[in-house]
């Protein structure tokens, strides 16, 4: 399993059908990469980065599925900590 996509999705507060439709993929594509079934394509990761504007070493983490990667870049690094909370004020709006 992908758990660093997974904690980013659910630190969004996304269900994963929420998140697949915003980077224009179906809820099965998503599925499969975040249960690790899939790898995810280059658009599949270029359309969440472009999506959220992820940052690239957020993306790099997620990619990875390094949870102690993803989690030092949301809660340490400032830049990264600013993006997350502005990416989950934005989703909370909607």
């Amino acid at each position: 399993m992908n758990t660093a996509l997974k904690q980013f999705r659910t630190d969004l507060g996304l269900k994963q059908s929420e998140i697949a439709e915003k980077i224009g993929f179906s809820r099965s594509v998503y599925g499969y990469v975040e249960h690790g079934k899939r790898a995810g394509t280059l658009d599949f990761w270029h359309s969440l980065q472009k999506v959220f504007n992820v940052p690239i070493e957020v993306l790099w983490a997620l990619q990875k599925t390094d949870i102690k990667a993803y989690n030092q870049k949301i809660f340490k690094d400032e830049e990264c900590k600013k993006w997350f909370e502005e990416v989950r004020l934005n989703n909370a709006r909607k």
